[in-house]
């Protein structure tokens, strides 16, 4: 009943028997759930909640119409001050990428198919607002697909003025072609392997055209101190070089490798890339002079490293980076500036998910 409030805890006789279902007595009433807290306060939830008892603690899940669950999911992902054709297009992919999830099924074990965070897509860290429940309800039931499937919609913060393809997750991501590498600005060509000999000057450039470039991550740098690497870099000892020796389209970085005097590393794939080089004492400096602060991993893998030496004499290694993620789909910084110069929703996808098609379902 509106107002009730329960209490669960591990070895609650009422699980004995399974999974403990909790609806509100009102149709359409929603259900605060007190022990949580999210970057909105104590969140509220739509649909039915239901708990079991797992080895490791209680398991909370959320049933949830799929329209209503990307009303939590827009504003957590986007700004909902967006404009609204780029929270259109946001609602378009994270409706598309739910559906692959539903479909793939991955946490079945425990009768769900996604969870809230960024291993998949983040839910109701943000209350819903009126322009992402409107830029919902305008695309209802519309997802992408190419060759009847819905695709891989991907999307990433901000790009460095290029994008990756979706060979920066192995063989199985290249053979996806609406994933293209290409310059994320007006009129873009797409891009090529020759592309990456000067990917050292690009990446240290600021006088980029990109639809990303006024973004703050669009160009930032970072120094890593030598004796950092040491500590985390395996069966190196202390490091002396770090070089880029491999870059996937767009110049993004696939192998790294770091020297030491006690052997060398290869780091390979972006993911990789930007863990093992992060680290969250790094003070990273983004191009409007603000600073990132408590991140473990640098914030993408469009980089170019450049030794030095410190005034002690100890070796500092100064990463130029540009951007924000994968790299990969669509950048939602990107698809704001788009929309700011006109372009619809349509325009925006057909943009980053190049020979996919909107269909209604």
């Amino acid at each position: 009943a509106a107002g009730e409030t329960v209490t669960i805890k591990p070895g609650d006789s009422r699980l004995a028997s399974g999974r403990l279902t909790f609806k509100s007595a009102n149709d359409g009433g929603m259900i605060t759930v007190h022990s949580l807290e999210r970057a909105q306060g104590t969140p509220v939830y739509p649909g039915h909640m239901e708990i079991t008892e797992e080895s490791d603690g209680l398991l909370l899940l959320n049933e949830v119409d799929l329209e209503e669950y990307l009303k939590r999911v827009a504003p957590s992902e986007m700004p909902p001050t967006y404009e609204l054709e780029a929270l259109k297009a946001q609602a378009v992919c994270a409706r598309t990428y739910a559906w692959r999830q539903i479909q793939g099924n991955a946490y079945s074990t425990y009768g769900a198919h996604v969870d809230d965070s960024t291993n998949f897509q983040v839910y109701n860290n943000i209350s819903t607002s009126e322009r992402t429940d409107q830029a919902v309800n305008e695309t209802c039931g519309q997802m992408l697909f190419y060759n009847d499937k819905p695709i891989e919609a991907f999307y990433y913060s901000t790009s460095c003025g290029h994008g990756a393809d979706g060979s920066v997750w192995g063989n199985e991501g290249a053979a996806l072609p609406y994933l293209r590498s290409m310059q994320i600005k007006k009129g873009a060509r797409e891009l090529t392997m020759e592309d990456n000999d000067t990917f050292d000057d690009y990446i240290r450039s600021k006088n980029i055209t990109s639809y990303d470039a006024s973004y703050p991550m669009f160009r930032w740098h970072v120094d890593i101190k030598a004796s950092i690497l040491s500590a985390q870099i395996p069966g190196v000892g202390n490091v002396t070089d770090v070089n880029v020796v491999s870059r996937g389209l767009g110049g993004i970085a696939s192998e790294v490798e770091v020297k030491g005097d006690g052997g060398s590393y290869k780091i390979k794939g972006q993911s990789q890339v930007r863990s093992m080089l992060g680290n969250t004492e790094l003070v990273i400096k983004k191009q409007d002079g603000s600073d990132m602060t408590g991140t473990a991993a640098l914030p993408s893998a469009f980089i170019s490293v450049e030794k030095r030496t410190a005034e002690d004499g100890s070796i500092v290694f100064r990463v130029y980076g540009g951007g924000f993620g994968h790299g990969v789909g669509m950048s939602q910084n990107g698809a704001h500036s788009m929309a700011k110069a006109g372009k619809t929703y349509k325009d925006i996808l057909d943009f980053f998910y190049h020979g996919a098609e909107i269909r209604t379902e």
